[in-house]
């Protein structure tokens, strides 16, 4: 039996008992469990577990009440009780399989640094909407531990608002990702202000991104996946080649390839786009990343060569860590193989 449906008997019970005690909706939604609770106080009976896990709720939706009041205090919440955003941004990043063993091992070894934002959700009492930090509240439940969030009430606009600019700020969507985004809103009614203001992009270039993901495939852009270092110009340049006559057939027979299936995202955008235009797929390209989501190098490989990049203005400390490291290999294999003597 559900939750909801266990409260929602609970008063059916109590006011069929006692017409005079059903009381009007609260205008606390979050505490319409303690009402109900009062409600049904008379025919405990068998029910007594039932009301005793219902105390509890109600104690904690008092204290979320109380975090309401004071402002942004962060709370305690079991995973299970977090459902996602109605708005799914990121292509990855919800299941299991999709967070690597560095990002878990960051919140086992150090715990949760940053809050995650929820709202109470509108249509299911005792639960809450995530707005942002999906990636964290995944982290927890695989732990096994409680989520530090912040709850507010937020409307569906404000959500959205928070849940795009929060990954706008922590770089945490490619550019794919934002324009699925942008059409999953308007498809859903949110005027183009509100999701320009989500995106912070002008409304000219949200025009651009809305356009493109209806000329593109939903089945191609699924199986490439978030593409992260891959931007608008060459997302258009696919879109061109795919408007060609018979070029999505042509695309879906190299997804089935085995090359395509052990690629990483970009690399999966590269040969589709090689497969179209019929050159060379460029190098492949990854992004390595802190576990907080931010970029600090990058790695280009092809058939002759592996470039590795650090920005030293923005990281002297790995810089610095990755040249007496290519030093101390440079010495290791010196010894390891050294050279004869003629």
């Amino acid at each position: 039996m559900s939750r909801k449906n266990i409260f929602g008997s609970l008063g059916k019970f109590a006011a069929a008992n006692n017409p005079e005690r059903i009381t009007k909706t609260p205008d606390r939604p979050l505490v319409e469990v303690a009402d109900q609770l009062s409600a049904a106080a008379a025919p405990v009976g068998s029910l007594g577990r039932v009301l005793r896990e219902a105390k509890q709720k109600s104690a904690r939706a008092d204290e979320i009440e109380r975090a309401f009041q004071e402002g942004a205090k962060v709370v305690e919440l079991s995973p299970a009780d977090i459902d996602p955003s109605f708005a799914r941004d990121r292509m990855s990043g919800f299941e299991p399989d999709d967070l690597d063993e560095g990002f878990l091992a960051s919140i086992r070894d150090n715990g949760q640094q940053v809050p995650v934002l929820v709202r109470p959700h509108p249509t299911k009492p005792g639960r809450y909407e995530t707005a942002y930090g999906h990636r964290r509240i995944a982290g927890a439940r695989i732990l096994g531990r409680p989520v530090r969030a912040v709850v507010r009430m937020l409307s569906d606009d404000e959500l959205v608002v928070a849940q795009g600019q929060e990954n706008v700020e922590r770089n945490g969507l490619s550019f794919i990702e934002k324009c699925r985004f942008a059409h999953a809103l308007e498809s859903r009614g949110f005027v183009r202000e509100t999701i320009s203001r989500s995106l912070s992009v002008h409304k000219t270039i949200l025009s651009i991104m809305i356009s493109l993901i209806e000329r593109l495939p939903a089945d191609i852009v699924n199986a490439i996946g978030p593409a992260p270092a891959t931007g608008r110009r060459a997302w258009s340049l696919l879109a061109d080649q795919l408007d060609a006559l018979g070029a999505g057939d042509r695309v879906r027979e190299a997804i089935a390839s085995k090359e395509f299936a052990a690629a990483n995202s970009d690399r999966r955008f590269q040969l589709l786009l090689a497969t179209m235009t019929n050159r060379p797929a460029a190098p492949l390209k990854e992004a390595w990343k802190r576990a907080d989501g931010r970029a600090f190098a990058s790695l280009a490989i092809d058939d002759k060569r592996i470039v590795l990049s650090v920005d030293r203005a923005k990281h002297p400390e790995i810089a610095r860590l990755v040249l007496d490291r290519l030093t101390q290999l440079q010495a290791e294999l010196q010894q390891a193989s050294p050279e004869e003597e003629g």
